[in-house]
């Protein structure tokens, strides 16, 4: 057994590129979701800012899906900006590939 843990400290910077300036790296900051209904559909973004213009984007997490199709915990965990699901959003790889953005560990 080693004596010690990897642990992971903080979230990754995003390479997605800004709509305002020229800078290709984005941060979740607080890890905030925004979730908008319309009738019985959801729309769920992950809000992420800009290191360079502290500009807001958002990167679309589930697109006019049904109330009922998403279990009631990530639900709730949207509503309540869970830091684990912001996690565990921005490590699913269909997302970034969705998204156009990659993770930058430097």
């Amino acid at each position: 057994m080693l004596p010690w843990v990897v642990r992971r400290t903080r979230l990754p910077l995003l390479t997605v590129r800004c709509v305002d300036c020229p800078s290709v790296r984005a941060t979740v900051g607080a890890g905030k979701f925004r979730v908008n209904a319309n009738g019985k559909r959801l729309d769920v973004w992950l809000l992420v800012n800009c290191v360079h213009c502290d500009r807001t984007s958002k990167l679309t997490v589930h697109d006019r899906v049904p109330v009922r199709s998403l279990p009631a915990d990530v639900l709730a965990g949207y509503s309540a900006n869970s830091p684990s699901l912001v996690a565990r959003t921005l490590f699913d790889p269909w997302l970034a590939r969705r998204n156009r953005f990659g993770l930058d560990w430097d």
